[in-house]
């Protein structure tokens, strides 16, 4: 960068970018760029002038100019080289390892306590997902034994609606992941597999409604249509949120706007396992009962309506129990990741604290053999 006030003319500007895209300036140290710039330009100036007027002239590095200059730049790397390098590297001084331990050490407190953080956090977590299961469960059973009384309903009108595949392109997609990072590969994962497989389906925009910032600032780089992205969201605004959006998607769905709409989140299996998991939301896949129930049932107000409504509820559960699964994820990947991080530091420690003692001892043997040679001298 130039000077204010004191603009670098265009062969030197064009000199300096041929020397940086070429490779020379690779191996020297950041603090001596500016030098090395400086210096490299005075010794075209000084001893290759008639090379700097040429390209000058001309307006251009012809192939002949690019390997006289190619020659030049080698010659005054190796004189820049020797004239700044050392016979040996500066060896770091005792204050400078103790400044480093004592700098891996806080990180490893914080590493530590983040562990414990995510440790706790999982543990409510965990038992939320406990807590919501068996309504869950439930909830399938009934619109599983509900749905088998009334297969082959038309799919263009009532609950049929839901079931309805059109085989289109037109794609929604509810993204949950996390709002903060440090989880390792916990997003990103989820985020490419999403990714991968809307490319693999031939869809070029889906639209997104994401739960979490990570995800948002993956998607927002690529071709797809972000509607809306929530973030913060406190644990009590949950449910109501879910709602709110998966009515958003079921309503276009019916009204034919949209052909699918995809669930995708990772599934926590336990501490040291979460999966990414991309389902269909939308149309309804059949779901299987495991055992049929032939009583003879009477519904108030029409079957319809009571499946209907179940099957929103359902689809609704889905999203929430996900949402669930990712909180629960986010904090088990972290507390690994974390739990990894604080052994990384302790070995870093520990390597740290025998060169310090290998330096300190190398320095105290120094002196003594200073003492020594100047007591036998006198």
């Amino acid at each position: 960068k130039p000077p204010q006030y004191q603009p670098m003319p265009w062969v030197d500007q064009a000199l300096s970018i041929f020397a940086a895209t070429n490779g020379f300036l690779d191996d020297q140290p950041i603090n001596k760029l500016s030098k090395f710039e400086s210096e490299f330009l005075t010794f075209i100036q000084t001893k290759k002038a008639d090379l700097r007027k040429s390209i000058e002239e001309k307006e251009m590095i012809d192939e002949t100019a690019e390997t006289e200059l190619k020659s030049a730049l080698n010659e005054f790397v190796q004189a820049f080289s020797a004239e700044n390098s050392t016979a040996y590297p500066r060896m770091a001084s005792l204050k400078d390892i103790r400044k480093r331990i004592d700098s891996v050490k806080r990180t490893q407190k914080t590493t530590s306590a983040m562990k414990r953080v995510s440790a706790a956090k999982l543990r409510r977590a965990e038992d939320h997902i406990r807590e919501a299961t068996p309504y869950a469960q439930k909830l399938k059973s009934i619109v599983s034994s509900l749905s088998n009384r009334f297969e082959g309903e038309e799919q263009d009108t009532g609950f049929g609606s839901l079931f309805r595949n059109s085989n289109g392109k037109r794609t929604g997609v509810i993204l949950v992941t996390s709002d903060r990072g440090l989880c390792g590969g916990f997003n990103s994962n989820l985020s490419k597999a999403l990714l991968q497989q809307l490319f693999d389906e031939g869809v070029e925009c889906a639209e997104f409604v994401i739960f979490g910032r990570k995800g948002n600032d993956f998607f927002k780089r690529t071709t797809h249509k972000i509607l809306v992205n929530h973030t913060g969201t406190p644990p009590d605004e949950h449910l109501s949120l879910v709602r709110d959006v998966v009515g958003e998607f079921t309503q276009r769905f019916e009204k034919d706007e949209l052909d699918q709409v995809l669930l995708a989140y990772n599934h926590f299996v336990n501490v040291i396992s979460q999966v990414p998991v991309i389902e269909q939301l939308l149309p309804i896949k059949p779901i299987e009962a495991e055992t049929v129930d032939e009583r003879e049932i009477l519904f108030e107000p029409s079957p319809e309506e009571i499946l209907k409504t179940l099957l929103k509820k359902y689809v609704q559960n889905q999203v929430y129990v996900s949402w669930l699964d990712t909180i629960a994820g986010e904090h088990a990947s972290r507390m690994t990741s974390m739990d990894a991080a604080t052994k990384n530091a302790g070995e870093i420690i520990d390597k740290l604290q025998l060169h310090y003692n290998r330096t300190r001892q190398a320095a105290i043997t120094s002196e003594l053999i200073e003492i020594i040679s100047g007591a036998e001298s006198l």
